[in-house]
């Protein structure tokens, strides 16, 4: 399944977008024109070939800010491309200051979209900016930087990459060298090098484009880094990575958070005679909410949120010493519901999806929590779970976009709303043989049959 430019991109109609790097960019940024309601405005702040001109349904070559039209009657319902004049051979020249800041009010008058591509790259898959690159306004509220794959593996020289000198000194590659992922991640991390002159405050996105190969795209999770693989990578200074072909995406990696729901005063428990609470009583030698931390840490979440209730203190303790956020739900006593919008409000605004665990699961494997977080990668889903022979069970999924309904749930309850046959949400499953790793504990009964078929993970 590929997922449409316009979603990966999570964009709004009102985006102000910048594309810069090489390995196709224009191609994408046409793309995404043309999945965006129109009109749709394209400028380019840096040249731009003729040749490309012919994607729009209407060009204007503007020379000065008076060449810009002021009203929605002289504009094509589609794309609308506006460059400076003709100055070189086959060339655009890129629209002056002057003129860009007349096209971004006319594009805040009407709503209108606007994509800038703010780079050049003699049409190869690799590039490093120049002193003067990338001329990026600083109005833009996402930058997508783009490189294409194709480069990977192909000796660095000017044949694959657009300044290799410059290349070099970003990545610590040799000049003829194949290229490696290490060595291109180096360069798109470089504050001079695909991290230049992004505007504060903006998104920033990595396309690695031309992924036309299993193998490709293999590269491209592991360049994504955590929780995608078990390296730090691009999503340490990146909101998102999509690995693109075809002008499509084949996968999109983003920062996914772990919410562990431990707030509850576990009644049942303590009515069979739990002797401590059942949030820290131990399993395998350690406390029950300190294993589901472990996990979460262990599949790559980040943040990962302990929502504490009852035993605020005592939670607090079997946790520490990891690199948990610990938020306290004062209304723990309202039901489930009440833990799940405290974990959600503490999400950072960069995190694009949450995996709710419970602390009383303590044999799910790993391979689990990461399975969910690849179905959200590879479907951009907006919830997900894990079934066993039909039947849905725990941890689950759920992407931002599904945030404010899970915050309209009151009560007992957290987000299985959502999975019902009535609800307008189609989950994505993920199939697993082996039951018993997501039984819970809710008595002592439970631990002792659990214990007698399971050995500590």
């Amino acid at each position: 399944m590929t997922i449409p430019i316009s979603r990966a991109l999570r964009i709004e109609t009102s985006t102000r977008l910048a594309f810069v790097g090489a390995g196709g960019k224009t191609g994408l940024m046409f793309q995404l024109a043309h999945e965006l309601p129109g009109p749709v405005f394209i400028t380019a702040t840096t040249h731009l070939s003729t040749a490309q001109i012919t994607q729009a349904d209407r060009h204007f070559s503007i020379d000065t800010p008076e060449d810009i039209p002021v009203s929605r009657q002289k504009l094509s319902a589609g794309i609308n491309l506006f460059t400076g004049p003709v100055t070189e051979p086959e060339r655009t020249s890129g629209l002056k200051p002057a003129s860009l800041e007349r096209l971004l009010s006319l594009a805040n008058r009407l709503d209108v979209p606007l994509l800038i591509e703010a780079d050049g790259s003699r049409r190869l898959p690799l590039k490093a900016p120049a002193s003067h690159e990338p001329p990026i306004p600083d109005f833009v509220d996402t930058v997508v930087v783009v490189a294409g794959l194709s480069g990977l593996g192909k000796p660095l020289t000017s044949d694959w990459v657009h300044r290799p000198e410059l290349f070099s000194e970003l990545s610590g590659a040799m000049i003829g060298d194949p290229v490696t992922p290490e060595k291109l991640m180096r360069a798109i991390l470089h504050p001079d090098g695909g991290m230049k002159n992004i505007p504060m405050g903006s998104r920033r996105v990595v396309v690695l484009n031309q992924v036309d190969t299993p193998e490709m795209l293999t590269t491209a999770q592991e360049m994504a880094g955590k929780p995608y693989s078990n390296q730090d990578g691009l999503l340490t200074d990146f909101h998102a990575v999509l690995a693109c072909k075809n002008g499509t995406a084949e996968a999109v990696y983003e920062p996914v958070a772990g919410i562990i729901l431990a707030g509850g005063e576990a009644r049942r428990w303590r009515e069979k005679g739990g002797t401590q609470p059942k949030q820290v009583f131990h399993v395998g030698g350690k406390p029950l909410v300190r294993r589901a931390a472990e996990l979460a840490l262990a599949a790559g979440l980040s943040p990962v949120i302990v929502v504490t209730g009852a035993i605020a203190d005592e939670i607090g303790r079997a946790v520490d010493g990891l690199p948990v956020t610990l938020v306290n739900n004062s209304d723990w006593s309202q039901g489930m519901s009440t833990s799940m919008k405290t974990g959600l409000r503490a999400v950072p605004e960069e995190t694009q999806a949450v995996v709710f665990l419970l602390a009383d699961q303590p044999f799910i494997p790993v391979e689990v929590i990461r399975g969910l977080v690849e179905i959200h990668a590879r479907h951009l889903a907006q919830l997900a779970a894990p079934t066993v022979l039909g039947k849905r069970t725990n941890p689950t999924l759920f992407d931002r976009s599904l945030f404010p309904e899970l915050l309209k749930i009151t009560g007992d309850e957290g987000g299985r709303s959502l999975f019902r046959s009535d609800s307008t949400y189609t989950p994505q499953w993920l199939e697993w043989k082996d039951a018993s790793v997501f039984a819970d504990i809710d008595t002592f009964e439970d631990f002792e049959k659990l214990s007698r078929n399971h050995k500590d993970p």
